[in-house]
């Protein structure tokens, strides 16, 4: 009789397990989004479960569909910071969102050259600072295939540009 009680408190608990809603590992604390285009937030969620994504005045919902989910937010003008907010069965807030322009920049070892290994660093670093662009490095990851997401090269958070910043 114990087995067949213990088998269905395991069945009973797996189907009422859901997975959080999580954001894609782009969007951190200190992100900055593209200005002036749609702007698409995606994430997973359990399947069917509903996403309410709010950022900078404006809402929107979508449904998560074999565990992913996805909305599209209308344009919006430079600014911030602003929080993100995404709710599901649970809440996440993204703090510190700037809108503005990203660029993105790849190449050879040059890219890898940092202002601190200039030969004026003693006087550029110190005049650098300006707390509202963002680096957002993501490790060198050679690879014969297309990444399916940046999350799979692990990238760390965007650092803001100070003088102390590396």
């Amino acid at each position: 009789m114990k087995p067949i009680r213990i088998i269905s408190l395991l069945l009973l608990a797996a189907a009422t397990a859901q997975a959080e809603v999580k954001l894609h590992a782009l969007f951190t604390d200190g992100a900055v989004l593209q200005q002036e285009l749609p702007l698409p937030i995606w994430g997973t969620a359990s399947t069917g479960e509903k996403v309410t994504v709010s950022l900078a005045g404006q809402t929107a919902t979508a449904t998560a569909k074999d565990g992913q989910w996805q909305v599209r937010l209308k344009p919006l003008k430079a600014g911030g910071p602003h929080v993100l907010t995404v709710e599901g069965t649970n809440k996440l807030e993204v703090k510190d969102v700037l809108v503005g322009e990203v660029w993105l920049c790849s190449g050879q070892s040059n890219m890898a050259f940092t202002l601190s290994q200039a030969n004026n660093a003693a006087t550029a670093v110190p005049a650098s600072e300006n707390a509202r662009i963002r680096l957002f490095k993501v490790p060198g990851n050679a690879q014969d295939e297309l990444q399916r997401a940046a999350a799979n090269a692990a990238p760390k958070r965007p650092v803001k540009v100070t003088p102390k910043a590396k």
